[in-house]
């Protein structure tokens, strides 16, 4: 078969060549001219902590992975030296990884440079719906620059990092400045609105490395970050001997925080865009949770545990930030002045459809004189059924959520997010209201708001991802210890019946799977979102506990939260309480 590589000269293709520098890389390593060494995890543990979880890489070249069992960073231990690794980059490493996907394409540099460039426009797409609109971009290990064209011809300012020589010629053929090494780009004062690490990160030798990102990142500007992820990606395929890391989604996110990053998009993918925040204030807690989902992916189990999900705001941080500084304008009480006012029990008023079913026992404790929080979908159904709520809390800012307010009782005191919708603050002048804030009141650009609009004192809830845990939360921050739980189900009975009757709004996920409970394996009905929303819950019960902000709980109706905590592994893992009524 014959093909034209990009200088425009005629060959012919060896299908075997791939082959043949694997084999090159072997008899390297062998013979110590690839010199390998010893290596340390990140978080400081000796290596005597580790799992081994491969010994050779897919191409059976010898790379020994291995997981270290304080952090869960998987880490290649021994590990070919620096100076090793930069001629493999230059001598093999396009060979074989060009080789084996594209076959007769792989020394066709013209082929290769707009195969990146089609990813280059695929990742503009994606950062334009998080309002990322860069005008300098610089590609940590650029290649030949094909990721950076499609924003280079848009008349942005671009420049590449690539250590491979060929690479760096290509790219200034095709008019990309590209440097060797990312102190070059430091000393010639650049500071990118996007940094793009795209299959870079996984090759580090050193993670240190990521605090020069900082050094190059302007002052609002993005890091991007793709790298394959363990758990979504096939065991047979994951291992190769340029990967000197591997990540999940959690370790990953615990390295950045270390550094000072935080995750405004993460996936078990590892497609994540992240923002500098500035050095951490709290130590990042170990994610050994996710252990078992490594192993049992690995192993490729078919029956597995559900991991901790990650969970995205649907609004965009521009849409946030700009209702936030609307609504701060209203100069609406914040709910300190509520602080320490309360105590004892309350209700809490979900929307799941087993509250319909538990409407004598709210009225029984409506009639014992207990406050009911009630979320602001279910304000309607409460004024249906004669139900006074004391206290409605809104978070969503979705349009539809003014459908809450369709009564709207003077005697009760509306908590209102300081993101939402507007409209509810205008639907709310002359009626009780005081405004809060969810954890994104620590985004810099919200901080400056609350000051412009002269708020001295602001408190920052944990909401979790739903309405019903940001009211869970607050009723801890007003001081109410325990807490009586209505339409906290997480789980429908069927694909029709998914919310409380006449329910205010549509928002619900109406994608459901089938989830096994206990060693039984009841199945249950649910989303993606709920379990999300019911880990979240045993984390806040976890965290109000320690701080002494909780005694009680209780939860009622057909709720896969009463499953989960009536499951024997839950309680092993996470301490077994004696009853319905204490924790």
């Amino acid at each position: 078969m014959t093909s034209s590589n990009g200088n425009g000269n005629g060959g012919v293709w060896d299908k075997n060549a791939p082959l043949r520098y694997v084999a090159q890389v072997i008899r390297k390593l062998d013979n110590g001219t690839y010199p390998t060494e010893a290596t340390k995890c990140f978080c400081g543990v000796e290596p005597s902590n580790d799992s081994v979880l491969a010994e050779r890489d897919r191409y059976t070249v010898p790379h020994r992975m291995v997981l270290c069992e304080n952090c869960l960073l998987i880490r290649a231990n021994p590990r070919m030296t620096k100076e090793a690794y930069e001629q493999f980059y230059n001598n093999e490493y396009r060979k074989i990884y060009d080789g084996f996907p594209y076959q007769e394409k792989s020394e066709d540099d013209d082929f290769l440079f707009q195969t990146a460039a089609t990813k280059g426009i695929q990742l503009k797409e994606l950062l334009t719906q998080f309002t990322v609109t860069p005008k300098v971009v610089v590609d940590i290990g650029s290649d030949k620059g094909g990721t950076l064209m499609p924003y280079k011809e848009d008349g942005i300012t671009v420049y590449g990092v690539e250590i491979c020589e060929q690479g760096r010629a290509y790219s200034e053929q095709k008019g990309i400045p590209t440097f060797r090494t990312i102190e070059e780009l430091i000393a010639k004062g650049v500071k990118a609105d996007l940094v793009i690490m795209q299959d870079i990160i996984e090759h580090l030798t050193d993670l240190h490395e990521m605090e020069k990102i900082k050094e190059i990142l302007a002052p609002k500007g993005y890091l991007f970050i793709y790298t394959p992820g363990v758990l979504a990606t096939p065991p047979h395929s994951m291992f190769q001997n340029a990967h000197t890391y591997q990540f999940i989604a959690a370790t990953l996110e615990t390295l950045l925080e270390r550094f000072g990053f935080v995750a405004e998009l993460l996936d078990d993918k590892i497609i994540s865009l992240w923002k500098y925040a500035g050095p951490p204030v709290f130590d990042p807690v170990q994610p050994l949770v996710w252990r078992k989902q490594i192993f049992e992916h690995l192993l490729q189990e078919e029956r597995r545990t559900i991991p901790p999900i990650r969970t995205s705001c649907k609004f965009s941080e521009s849409m946030m930030l700009s209702n936030l500084d609307a609504n701060l304008a209203y100069r609406i009480p914040d709910i300190s002045e509520l602080v320490g006012k309360s105590s004892g029990p309350c209700v809490i008023i979900g929307g799941g459809p087993s509250v319909d079913g538990q409407l004598d026992k709210i009225r029984e404790f409506a009639e014992k004189g207990y406050p009911l929080f009630v979320i602001e979908r279910m304000y309607p159904w409460c004024h249906k059924h004669g139900l006074k709520p004391t206290f409605v809390v809104q978070l969503d800012a979705s349009d539809d959520v003014v459908e809450g307010f369709t009564h709207i009782d003077p005697d009760v005191v509306h908590l209102i997010a300081s993101t939402t919708n507007s409209k509810v603050f205008e639907m709310l002048k002359g009626y009780k209201q005081y405004i809060w804030s969810g954890v994104g009141g620590a985004h810099p650009e919200a901080q400056e708001s609350w000051a412009k609009h002269g708020y001295k004192k602001v408190i920052i809830v944990n909401t979790g991802g739903s309405v019903c845990l940001a009211a869970m939360s607050l009723t801890a921050v007003l001081g109410f210890r325990n807490l009586h739980l209505f339409g906290f189900d997480f789980m429908v009975p069927t694909h029709e019946k998914t919310y409380a009757a006449d329910i205010a709004g549509t928002s619900v996920d109406r994608t459901y799977i089938e989830v096994e409970i206990g060693e039984e394996g009841e199945k249950v009905l649910t989303c993606t979102s709920f379990l999300a929303f019911a880990q979240q819950f045993f984390g806040m019960v976890e965290m109000q506990r320690k701080w002494g902000m909780l005694d009680s709980i209780d939860i009622y109706g057909e709720s896969l939260l009463n499953k989960m905590w009536e499951n024997p592994n839950w309680e092993n893992e996470h301490g077994k309480r004696s009853d319905r009524q204490s924790l």
